[in-house]
C-alpha cells in the first residue's frame, strides 16, 4: 500500500528540489571534531595517503602585530586548530634550559598565514574530483579516510583555502555564506611544482605562543577590548608532531617553520629485527577459532628510531602483524553498502611500545621524546598509556601499554571507534578481540625473555616489563578496552606469570598463573612453600586483573591454615612465621591466630626431630631446653626472637602456668618421661621450687601420683620413692641411696649436672622417700625388747620420719598383742588399748601388751598415729551387741540391756556420731516389742528406721529401759528413732499387711489411728487414691470408689437397696471419717466421679437383686443420677476434656425406652443402657410411635445432656417421603392458596426485619414463584424410612400436604376432606423444599406469615408494606382470612390448561405426568439451639400433622 501511495505523489505531486546549506553543514561536521591539531592531522593523513616522505609546517606571522595587550593569566578553551581536544598535560617535558632564541622572537606574534608541503603524488584528476566532492572518500581500500569529510576541517580557521599540486591550483569561496564553491586553474610553467601545498589565510586572529608557560594557556584577553584571542603553543605542535611519525607508513620527517625559519625537525628511521621468537611463532595464533574472519599470516618486528634535530633520540619496538581477510559474501556486501568501498584482504596491525632498556639510555632523560612512550609515570607508578591510531594518534586509549594501529573503522571525526552501527561494530569487535590476542602473544614471549635470560632479575625490571598489561580502563569509550582485555583472555593455554617457589629460592621461575599464589604480605615470601608472586611485583594491576578473572589463585585464610598445617618449617622459616603473624591486625584476626596455632610442625636443624605444636596458648619463660614440652607451649628457643610484650599483646600468648605444667608431667600419658633420670630430675626441681604455690589438696594429689612412679635416681637406678632413701650415716650403702641434689643435706657425692637443679629435703619426704630402715630396729627376740622400748626409741628418730617410714611402721608386725591370755606379733591397726577389754569383758578382743600405759602421752599418741584403735569399729561393736543379745533372756521383764549398747550409748556423742550417718547401718540392733494390739512380750531388735519410741496399734517400739539409758547421754532420734511414724510410713506398714491387719471390724482403729499422724500432704494423697484400701463387704475399695454415709439419709435400709452396686456408703466413725475425709473421700460423688461410676458400673448395679420392687427404684436412682450429670455438663470443665470425653461418648451410660412386641404379641416398654448415638430424642412423637426407637427419657434435662454427647433427633433420623393418592383436584381453595403463597412469598422467607434467612435455595424460591401449582387431593401417603426399615402411613396418620416437583414444576397437593388448612403441615413442606438446612423456627414463622392477617403482621414489626412491594405480581387479593375477593380470570386459564394437561390421560399415568416425586431428607444437626427447642415444642403443641406434641 505504501508504494502505491508514493507513486500516486510522484505521478501527481508538485516536484520541488532540496537544497542544501553548504556552509552549515561543514560548520556542523567540524563541530563533531574533538581532538587537538585535527586540521594538521588530516593533511598530514592526506600526505601519507600519498605516499609522501616529508611534511613541511610553515607558519608566517606578522613580527610588527605583536599583542602586547595579552592577558596572560586569563583562560579559555580556544584553539587555533577548531578549540577541540585538550594538552598532554601528564607528558610536556619543559625544554626551557635550552629556549631557541630563534623561536623566541616569534613570541605572542599574531599568524596570518599557515602552509603545508609534501612531497607524494601530486593531485589527479580523480583527486581534484574528491577534493570538490562532500561525502565522497577514498576509494583505496588501504587509505583511512572513508568519509570524504576531512580535508573540509580547514575552513574551521580559512575562509579562502588554497590547494597547489603539480600543474594546478584549486580555491575555494564561499557564495551568498552558503554555498561553496571551487575555481581551478592550470599554473605557467614557472610555477609548476612536484609537490603539493595547502595554504591558509587565517580568517582570525591567533597569537604563537613559543615559550613555555606553566598555565598551559589556550586563549589570551585583550585588556582594553576584552576581546578573546586562541593561542598556537609551539611546544605541543611540536609533541603532536613526535607521535605523528609513530605509524606512518611512508612519512619519515617532519618539519616546522616559521617565517622561513626551520625551528622543529624530527626524523623516523626503521631497522628490522631478523631473529625473533614472535615471527616464528606467530602461526600458532590461528590454531583458535575465535576470530571469524581473521588468519594471521606473518609478523615483522622493527625497531623505529625518532631523532629531533640537534637534539636527542628513542629508539622504540614496533612489532607489524599481517592478517589476511576472510569475509562471507554477505557480510561484505553489507559493509560495502555502509562504507561505501570494499574491505581490504589483508590488513596489518601494528604495536608500539618501549624496549627494556629504554630507561637505560641517556639521551632520553629530559627530552620531549618522552611523550612518544605510550606510558605515563604516576608518582613512583607506571601507568599504561597506549593510545588508538586511525592513521594519525587520537584521544581514544587502549588501556595498556601500547599504541596500536590498524584497519579499525572509526566514526565520522575519527576520534572513536565506532560499536554502534550492527556491521561496522562486528568488524571493530573483531579486530579488537584479535589485537588482544596478538597482545597475550607478545606478553608470554616477552615474560620468557625476561625470566630466563637476565640473571639478575630486579622489581624495577619486573614492573617495568608488566607496567603495559596493567589494564587500565580506557577512555573515553571504556568498551574498547574491555574488548581488548577480553581478547587477551581468550586463549584456552596457560598464562606464565614468575613465581618463587620457596622461601630459599633466588631467582624467579615461570609457572601457569592458575598454580601461583598472590600474597596480601611482604613476610608471607619468607615461610610459605607455595609458588608464590613475590609481594612488590604482586601489587602490579596486571595481576589484579588476574585475580579479578580467577586466573590466579589468592592466599586465603583458610589455604594458610591448611599449607602451614602441612608444612614442616625449618627453624628460620619458623621464625619469619611468627614475625609475619605478628603484622596481623590481632584484635580482628583472633580466631585466625588460633587455627593458626592449632597445628605446627618444624626442625631446629635439619637432621633434628620433628616438633609439633598444637593450639598453642603459653611460652616458655622457664627456658626448659632440656625437656619435652607440652605442645602448646612455645619454645624458649622461638621465643628469643619476639618480645615478651609481643607474645602477649600481639600474639595472645601467656606464661606457663606452673600448675599447668606440673599436671601435664604427672598426667598418666607422661610417665615414659621419668625413665629418664635428668628429665625425672628437672620436674622434681620444678615441682619443689613452686611447691608452696598449690593448695593442700592439689599437693595431696601430687604426693599420690609421684609416690607410684619410679621418678626418683638411686644408687640401684630408678626407684619408687617408697624403695629410695635420704642419705644419711645411719643408712647401709648397700641400701638404694638418692643421688640428686638435696638442699638441706650436704652430699659430696652429688654430680655436677644436679647441682643447677636440687630439690628440697621437704618434697622427698612428702612423697614417700624413706629415712630409716625398719628391719633394722626389729629384733627376732621378743624378750629382749617390749612394745615401750621399742616405741621410745622410734620417738627419738621422730622428726626424720618420712611419711614411707611410718607406713612402713604401718603395714609391719612391729608390736605386740594379746588375746585370751596367747602373745603374738601383730599389725598396730589389728590391736586395741587394753581399756577397752576392761570395759566390755570382751576376752577375744587383741588388745595391746602395755596394760600401764598413760593415756594422751607421747607414747599413746604415736601407737594412735600407727593405728592402735582406742575404739571398736561400728559393724563390729553391732555384732557384739547381737551377740549379747542372743546369750541373754528375751522376755521383757527379765531383759538386760547388752554392755556393747551401753557402750555405743556412752561413747556415741564422742566417737560414733561422727560416722553415724554414713555407716547405713542395717543390722537390727535395738531392743524393741510389737505392736500393742498383738499383746506380745517377746524382746527382738530393730534398726533405727523401723522402731518408733511411742507404743502403737501399728508399728514395734523401744522398751522403756533403753529410751531411759540412752538419755542419760543423747537423745535416741539422733540415731533416727522418730517418736512416731509420718503418715506415710504408718500406711506403707498397712499396705504391706493388709490382708492380714484390715477388715471391717479393724478399720475404725487403724484409720483413728492414722488420723492423729502427721505428714498429710497432696502427694501422699495422690499415690494412695490409686491404691486400694478402704474394707467394704469382703472387697477393698479406692478413695474415689465409696462414700460416707451422711447423717441426714433418713432410710439406709431404702438407700443401700436404691444405691448398692452403683453409689456405695462406709460409716467407720466420727474420727475414722474424719481421716477418710481429709484423704478425698467425699458424701457426694462429683460430676466426673459420677459420670465415670455410670460407667464403669450400671451392668453390675441393674443386674443385682432386679425384684419387681427394687428395679423401679434403681432406674428412677440412676435416672436422677443422669439428671444430676445434666445439670452441670455445660459448666463442668471435665466433661469436655480428655480421657472423660471420649468416655462419655463412646461408652455405654445412657438409659432409654423402647416399646417392644413380646411373644403373646403384647406390646411391652423396656430400657437399655446404650451409647448416646444408639438412642434416639423424640421430636416427632407421631414417628416415635409409629417406629418404636430407643428412646430418652421424657425429662428435657436429659434430651440435652444425650445430644451434648451424641444423641440423635428421630425427624433428623427418619427419611421421610409424601406423596398425594387418588384423584386431584384444582379448586377455588387450592386457588386461593397458590394465590396467597405467591403474594406472600417474598415475606416468608425472612426474618422480622425483613433479611433474608441463610441456608435457602434460591433457585427453588424462584421456582415456586413461577411454576408453583395447588391441587386438592383424595390422599395424602406418608413413607418413613428408619434404620433400613420403611412404614407406610395413611392420610390419617400424616401430614395433611404434600409438596411435590420436577425439574420444570412445583405441585402441592392439600388433603380435599379437610375443613380448614393445616398451615403448619403446608409451612413444613414449603421449609423443606426450599432450605437447604432444617430450621424448625421457619415452619412457625411461615404457618404465621400465611395464617395472619396484615395488619397484625406488621403490629408485629413485619415490614410488609416494603417485602409486598418486591413482589413482581401485582394481583390484587386477600388471605381467607380478610375475606377480600379475587380476580378470577387469569386463575381460570391457569386451571384450564392444568385440568386439560391432567384429565387427558388415564387414572393410571396422571401421576407420572403431574410430577416426579421429589423426597425430602431434612439436614442433620448437630447441636440445637434454645430457639430450636422453643419452636419444636410449639410446633408440637399446634400441628398433629408435622409433630405430636410430647403429651400424648
Amino acid at each position: 500500500m505504501s508504494n502505491e501511495f508514493w507513486s500516486e505523489i510522484i505521478n501527481e505531486g508538485v516536484e520541488d528540489r532540496v537544497e542544501v546549506n553548504q556552509r552549515m553543514l561543514i560548520d556542523k561536521m567540524l563541530s563533531r571534531y574533538s581532538s587537538d591539531f585535527v586540521v594538521l592531522r588530516e593533511l598530514i593523513q592526506n600526505s601519507d595517503d600519498a605516499e609522501s616522505t616529508l611534511f613541511i609546517l610553515e607558519i608566517f606571522c606578522d613580527l610588527n602585530k605583536t599583542s602586547d595587550l595579552i592577558d596572560e593569566d586569563n583562560t579559555n578553551n580556544s584553539n587555533l586548530f577548531g578549540n577541540i581536544g585538550k594538552l598532554f598535560k601528564n607528558h610536556l617535558i619543559s625544554n626551557s634550559e635550552n629556549e631557541n632564541q630563534i623561536e623566541n622572537q616569534f613570541n605572542n606574534c599574531f599568524i596570518h598565514e599557515i602552509r603545508t608541503i609534501n612531497n607524494g603524488k601530486i593531485f589527479n584528476e580523480d583527486d581534484w574530483k574528491r577534493v570538490i566532492t562532500i561525502a565522497e572518500g577514498n576509494t583505496n581500500v588501504d587509505a583511512i579516510g572513508q568519509f570524504g569529510v576531512g580535508f573540509f576541517s580547514v575552513f574551521s580557521y580559512s575562509e579562502k583555502p588554497i590547494i597547489q599540486s603539480g600543474k594546478s591550483c584549486l580555491a575555494f569561496s564561499w557564495q551568498n555564506g552558503k554555498s561553496l564553491t571551487t575555481f581551478r586553474k592550470e599554473l605557467s610553467q614557472d610555477k609548476q611544482t612536484s609537490t603539493t601545498s595547502i595554504i591558509l589565510p587565517m580568517k582570525t586572529k591567533f597569537v604563537l605562543q613559543t615559550k613555555l608557560n606553566k598555565k598551559k594557556l589556550k586563549s589570551k584577553t585583550n585588556r582594553l577590548t576584552n576581546e578573546i584571542i586562541p593561542l598556537l603553543n609551539l611546544n605541543d605542535l611540536k609533541s603532536y608532531f613526535i607521535k605523528v611519525l609513530s605509524f606512518t607508513k611512508y612519512l619519515n620527517k617532519l618539519i616546522i617553520k616559521i617565517n622561513n625559519e626551520i625551528i622543529f625537525e624530527i626524523n623516523k628511521t626503521i631497522e628490522l629485527i631478523t631473529k625473533n621468537k614472535l615471527s616464528a611463532n606467530i602461526q600458532r595464533l590461528n590454531a583458535s577459532d575465535d576470530f571469524q574472519f581473521i588468519h594471521f599470516d606473518s609478523l615483522k618486528q622493527t625497531e623505529q628510531t625518532f631523532t629531533i634535530l640537534n637534539q636527542s633520540s628513542i629508539t622504540l619496538n614496533h612489532i607489524d602483524v599481517i592478517a589476511n581477510i576472510h569475509l562471507d559474501k554477505q557480510f561484505q556486501k553489507q559493509m560495502e553498502n555502509v562504507l561505501k568501498k570494499s574491505l581490504p584482504n589483508q590488513i596489518h596491525i601494528q604495536f608500539l611500545f618501549p624496549s627494556n632498556q629504554i630507561f637505560q639510555e641517556e639521551n632520553f632523560k629530559n627530552s620531549m621524546l618522552k611523550t612518544l612512550i605510550p606510558l605515563r609515570f604516576h608518582e613512583k607508578d607506571i601507568l599504561p598509556d597506549g593510545k588508538i591510531f586511525i592513521g594519525l594518534a587520537t584521544n581514544q586509549s587502549t588501556g595498556i601499554g601500547m599504541h596500536l594501529f590498524t584497519h579499525l573503522i572509526p566514526t565520522i571525526e575519527r576520534e572513536n571507534i565506532d560499536l554502534q552501527d550492527p556491521f561496522i561494530s562486528i568488524w571493530n569487535e573483531q579486530l579488537l578481540i584479535s589485537i588482544g590476542k596478538i597482545i597475550r602473544f607478545i606478553y608470554d614471549q616477552t615474560i620468557k625473555d625476561f625470566v630466563n635470560q637476565l640473571e639478575i632479575q630486579t622489581i624495577d625490571q619486573i614492573h617495568f616489563i608488566l607496567s603495559p598489561y596493567a589494564f587500565i580502563q580506557s577512555s573515553p569509550n571504556k568498551e574498547i578496552g574491555r574488548i581488548i582485555v577480553d581478547g587477551f583472555f581468550s586463549s584456552d593455554s596457560d598464562i606464565l606469570v614468575p613465581v618463587k617457589r620457596s622461601p630459599i629460592d633466588k631467582h624467579l621461575s615461570l609457572i601457569p598463573s592458575n598454580e601461583a599464589y598472590l600474597i596480601t604480605n611482604k613476610e608471607m615470601e619468607k615461610f610459605l612453600p607455595l609458588p608464590i608472586i613475590p609481594y612488590e611485583i604482586g601489587k602490579h594491576d596486571f595481576f589484579q586483573i588476574l585475580k579479578r578473572r580467577q586466573w590466579i589463585n589468592e592466599i586465603t585464610n583458610e589455604i594458610l591454615c591448611k599449607i602451614i598445617s602441612e608444612t614442616i618449617f625449618s627453624f628460620n622459616e619458623f621464625i619469619e612465621l611468627f614475625h609475619w603473624l605478628l603484622t596481623l591486625n590481632h584484635h580482628q584476626d583472633k580466631r585466625f591466630l588460633k587455627e593458626i596455632f592449632s597445628k605446627l610442625k618444624f626442625r631446629q636443624i635439619n637432621s633434628s626431630e620433628i616438633i609439633l605444636l598444637e593450639n598453642i596458648q603459653y611460652f616458655d619463660q622457664l627456658n626448659l631446653e632440656f625437656i619435652p614440652l607440652p605442645r602448646n607451649i612455645l619454645p624458649s628457643s622461638i621465643i628469643s626472637y619476639i618480645s615478651r610484650e609481643d607474645l602477649q599483646k600481639r600474639l595472645f600468648l601467656s606464661e606457663i602456668p606452673i600448675k599447668y605444667l606440673i599436671e601435664y608431667y604427672l598426667n598418666e600419658k607422661q610417665k615414659h618421661l621419668f625413665e629418664k633420670s635428668n628429665y625425672s630430675m628437672i620436674i622434681l626441681y620444678l615441682i619443689s621450687k613452686h611447691l608452696n604455690k598449690f593448695q593442700s589438696n592439689e599437693i595431696n594429689e601430687i604426693k599420690l601420683k609421684l609416690s607410684n612412679i619410679k621418678c626418683i635416681l638411686t644408687s640401684q637406678g630408678m626407684k619408687l620413692p617408697s624403695e629410695s632413701y635420704i642419705p644419711s650415716d645411719n643408712l647401709s650403702s648397700n641400701l638404694p641411696i638418692i643421688q640428686y641434689h638435696i638442699l638441706q643435706i650436704s652430699n659430696s657425692n652429688s654430680k655436677e649436672e644436679f647441682l643447677n637443679y636440687p630439690i628440697s629435703l621437704e618434697l622427698l619426704k612428702l612423697i614417700g622417700c624413706r629415712t630409716i630402715y625398719i628391719q633394722t630396729n626389729l629384733s627376732n627376740d621378743d624378750n629382749l625388747q617390749t612394745n615401750q622400748c621399742f616405741i621410745e626409741n622410734l620417738l627419738k628418730q621422730r622428726k626424720t620420719l618420712s611419711e614411707n617410714d611410718l607406713k612402713a611402721l604401718k603395714t609391719s608386725h612391729c608390736l605386740i598383742g594379746i588375746t585370751n591370755e596367747i602373745k603374738g606379733k601383730y599389725l598396730p591397726h589389728e590391736l586395741y588399748f587394753p581399756s577397752i577389754s576392761n570395759r566390755l569383758q570382751w576376752k577375744s578382743l587383741i588388745i595391746l601388751d602395755w596394760f600401764d600405759i598413760e593415756k594422751n602421752s607421747s607414747e599413746y599418741l604415736f601407737l594412735k598415729e600407727l593405728g592402735v584403735k582406742e575404739m571398736i569399729e561400728l559393724p563390729k561393736l553391732i555384732s557384739r551387741i547381737n551377740q549379747e543379745h542372743s546369750e541373754t533372756k528375751q522376755i521383757l521383764n527379765e531383759y538386760q540391756i547388752p554392755l556393747a549398747l551401753k557402750f555405743f550409748a556412752e561413747n556415741f556423742q564422742s566417737f560414733y556420731s561422727k560416722i553415724w550417718k554414713n555407716s547405713n547401718i542395717k543390722i537390727p540392733f535395738l531392743p524393741s516389742i510389737s505392736p500393742f494390739i498383738q499383746q506380745s512380750t517377746q524382746v527382738f531388735l530393730s534398726i533405727p528406721e523401723h522402731v518408733f519410741k511411742e507404743s502403737s496399734p501399728l508399728c514395734s517400739s523401744l522398751i522403756p529401759e533403753v529410751i531411759g539409758y540412752f538419755s542419760q547421754y543423747f537423745d535416741i532420734g539422733l540415731l533416727g528413732v522418730k517418736h512416731r511414724p509420718s503418715i506415710s510410713i504408718a500406711f506403707q506398714i498397712l499396705m504391706e499387711k493388709r490382708n492380714e491387719l484390715l477388715n471391717n471390724s479393724t478399720a475404725s482403729i487403724y484409720f483413728t489411728y492414722l488420723n492423729k499422724l502427721d505428714g498429710l500432704n497432696k502427694q501422699f494423697i495422690n499415690e494412695i487414691s490409686k491404691r486400694s484400701f478402704i474394707p467394704l463387704e469382703n472387697n477393698y475399695m479406692k478413695i474415689n470408689q465409696v462414700f460416707i454415709r451422711p447423717k441426714s439419709s433418713q432410710d439406709k435400709k431404702f438407700d443401700e437397696i436404691s444405691t448398692q452396686g452403683l453409689i456405695d456408703y462406709i460409716d467407720y466413725g466420727e474420727e475414722s471419717n474424719s481421716f477418710l475425709t481429709s484423704i478425698g473421700v467425699t458424701y457426694y460423688p462429683s460430676a466426673e466421679n459420677l459420670a465415670n461410676l455410670l460407667i464403669d458400673r450400671q451392668v453390675k448395679f441393674l443386674s443385682l437383686n432386679n425384684s419387681n420392687e427394687i428395679l423401679p427404684l434403681k432406674l428412677q436412682f440412676y435416672t436422677n443420677c443422669l439428671k444430676q450429670l445434666a445439670v452441670v455438663s455445660n459448666v463442668a470443665r471435665e466433661f469436655h476434656e480428655e480421657p472423660l470425653k471420649s468416655r462419655l461418648r463412646n461408652s455405654s451410660w445412657c438409659l432409654g425406652y423402647q416399646i417392644i412386641e413380646n411373644s403373646h404379641g403384647n406390646k411391652e416398654r423396656i430400657f437399655r443402657i446404650v451409647k448416646p448415638n444408639e438412642i434416639y430424642l423424640d421430636d416427632d412423637h407421631q414417628c416415635s410411635i409409629d417406629l418404636h426407637p430407643l428412646c430418652a427419657p421424657d425429662e428435657p434435662e436429659l434430651t440435652k445432656l444425650y445430644e451434648q454427647f451424641g444423641a440423635k433427633w428421630i425427624s433428623e433420623s427418619v427419611h421421610r417421603t409424601l406423596i398425594h393418592q387418588g384423584k386431584t383436584f384444582l379448586t377455588d381453595r387450592s386457588q386461593k392458596l397458590k394465590d396467597l403463597i405467591l403474594y406472600r412469598l417474598d415475606m416468608l422467607f425472612v426474618n422480622n426485619r425483613g433479611e433474608r434467612i441463610e441456608n435457602l435455595d434460591e433457585k427453588r424460591i424462584e421456582l415456586l414463584r413461577n411454576k408453583l401449582l395447588v391441587y386438592e387431593s383424595e390422599g395424602i401417603q406418608c413413607h418413613l424410612t428408619f434404620e433400613k426399615k420403611t412404614i407406610t402411613l395413611n392420610s390419617s396418620e400424616c401430614s395433611s400436604c404434600a409438596l411435590e416437583f420436577d425439574k420444570n414444576q412445583v405441585y402441592l397437593f392439600i388433603l380435599k376432606n379437610l375443613s380448614t388448612l393445616d398451615y403448619i403441615d403446608i409451612a413444613s413442606e414449603l421449609t423443606r423444599f426450599v432450605s437447604k438446612k432444617a430450621i424448625h423456627s421457619l415452619i412457625h414463622s411461615i404457618s404465621d406469615k400465611l395464617s395472619s392477617p396484615l395488619e397484625t403482621l406488621k403490629r408485629r414489626g413485619i415490614p410488609v408494606d416494603r417485602l409486598l412491594k418486591i413482589q413482581q405480581q401485582t394481583l390484587q387479593l386477600s388471605s381467607p382470612i380478610e375475606h377480600k375477593k379475587l380476580e378470577e380470570k387469569p386463575l381460570q386459564q391457569e386451571q384450564s390448561t392444568v385440568r386439560k394437561q391432567i384429565e387427558d390421560k388415564p387414572m393410571e399415568q396422571q401421576s407420572s405426568v403431574r410430577r416426579q416425586s421429589q423426597q425430602i431428607e431434612e439436614k442433620p444437626v448437630q447441636q440445637q439451639s434454645p430457639v430450636r427447642k422453643q419452636s419444636q415444642q410449639e410446633l408440637q403443641n399446634q400441628s398433629r400433622g408435622f409433630l405430636q406434641s410430647l403429651k400424648e
